[in-house]
Parts: structure tokens; C-alpha cells; sequence
């Protein structure tokens, strides 16, 4: 039996999210409509000789990406000899193609049985891309206002007249060091608040303002007739050991 770590980046629009849904009765169901269950699907094409099951480092919800998590398998083959990291790679790879899977592992590699990629994570990361909007003066109606079609589903678009970037970047100093985060969980965490520790510590809250590339020259600039950039984007960057159920999305 071998260990492996996989390194995987996925669009989770279209998935009820990381964590498998069907129960776990046998013979096991495939379930493509989470991420786990993808992956597991890839791993039954290899014909091992135990059921694969992943453990992953993070369980995100329903719609949210990942550019780079991890998960851990454990592996045996009827032959005795371990897979080659790179084989899974490209085995997996090869079924998420075939099956039009948004998911894509970057690297595999072998560890030691003692090794979780939960329990030994030092640290997680969120990263929210926000974009303000300026009201063009052709366009009053928000609807009409432009959203470049490749950061459709990438980032929140919002238009105002009024932003004050500092007054945003100060609040984020509340939320640094050791807290109590029980009333940001959604309503799904709240029912399960028995017993369950809510105190959480963030290490990192950051608020930085970032070019909004376009992937085509083709695209429509971003700037208005008076010369002004109609969009402005940031990336709100959280980091923690942990978060609780919704945290980061009720912040």
C-alpha cells in the first residue's frame, strides 16, 4: 500500500461542491457531481486492488475554485509494485479530458503512510477577486455596464459611485489575531455548534488592488471617453490554519 499527494486546481461552478454526497454503501455509487467523487471515478480506471478513497486538506462549498488543494489516497496494485507518481497524473488527467471534468491534477507524489494532508496542513488560503465598476455616463443602468466575459464566474462585479479603499483596507485589521467567529457561520454551521470549538485565528487579511488582465486583445478596453478606467479589481487574500463552515463568505 502506497500514499500518494495529489496537487489539484478545479472550477467548482458546476459542482455541488468538494465533499462526496451519495453515501458511502457498497458497491460505492460514482458521483460526478462533486469534486471527490470525480476524482475517485479517475482512480477506479486504475484498477487497484483496494477501493480508493481521498482525504483532502480543504472541503469547499458549492461553486468555489480551487488553483491549487491537495488530497491523499492510498493506493495498492496486484502486482506488487507502487504506481509511478507520474502515471496517476496523467491517468487522471486523461478521464477528466474524456469526461469533460473542469478538474486538472498538477502533480502526484508518493509519501509516507504517516502523512495527512488535513492534520499536516500548515495553512489554508481564500483568495476573492472584487471588482468595482464606475458608472459609465452612457450607461446608467447597471445591467449595461461592462463585464469582460472572461472573468464571467472569476470575480464579484459591483458598481458604485462611492468606494473608499481605505476605509475597507482599515476594517480588515479587526478581523486579525485570535476571534471568536461563531455568528459568521452560515446557517448550516450553526446547527452543528454543539460541542465544536468557533475560535479561530487569522493570520492573514489582505486588501490589494491588482491590474484586471484580459486574456484577448480583442476584448473591449476598459476605459471610458473621459480617459478614466471604468474597472477596478482587488484580490482579498484570507489565510488561516482553519475556518469554520461559510466563515470567509459571511466576512
Amino acid at each position: 500500500m502506497q500514499r500518494y499527494l495529489l496537487n489539484v486546481s478545479y472550477i467548482g461552478t458546476n459542482f455541488r461542491g468538494f465533499q462526496r454526497q451519495l453515501d458511502g454503501s457498497l458497491p460505492r455509487q460514482d458521483d460526478p457531481t462533486t469534486i471527490q467523487g470525480c476524482i475517485e471515478m479517475g482512480l477506479n480506471t486504475l484498477n487497484t486492488k483496494n477501493m480508493p478513497y481521498i482525504r483532502s486538506s480543504s472541503r469547499t462549498d458549492a461553486g468555489v475554485h480551487a488553483l491549487n488543494s491537495t488530497c491523499h489516497v492510498d493506493l495498492e496494485t496486484y502486482w506488487g509494485t507502487p504506481y509511478e507518481p507520474q502515471n496517476i497524473t496523467s491517468a487522471l488527467n486523461r478521464v477528466f479530458c474524456k469526461q469533460n471534468f473542469p478538474i486538472k491534477v498538477v502533480n502526484t507524489f508518493g509519501v509516507p503512510q504517516t502523512f495527512d494532508c488535513r492534520h499536516d496542513a500548515i495553512a489554508r488560503t481564500y483568495l476573492y477577486r472584487f471588482v468595482r465598476i464606475d458608472p459609465h455616463p452612457s450607461a446608467a443602468d447597471p445591467l449595461l455596464q461592462h463585464i469582460p466575459i472572461e472573468h464571467y464566474d472569476r470575480a464579484w462585479f459591483a458598481t458604485c459611485t462611492e468606494f473608499n479603499e481605505d476605509r475597507m483596507k482599515d476594517a480588515t485589521k479587526l478581523f486579525h489575531g485570535f476571534h471568536d467567529f461563531r455568528t459568521f457561520m452560515g446557517r448550516g454551521g450553526q446547527e452543528k455548534l454543539i460541542n465544536k470549538i468557533t475560535r479561530r485565528s487569522i493570520t492573514k487579511l489582505s486588501i490589494e488592488k491588482v491590474p484586471l488582465d484580459l486574456c484577448s486583445k480583442f476584448s473591449r478596453p476598459l476605459y471610458g471617453f473621459n480617459g478614466k478606467a471604468e474597472l477596478q479589481s482587488y484580490n482579498i487574500v484570507v489565510e488561516a490554519s482553519g475556518f469554520l463552515y461559510n466563515q470567509v463568505s459571511e466576512f
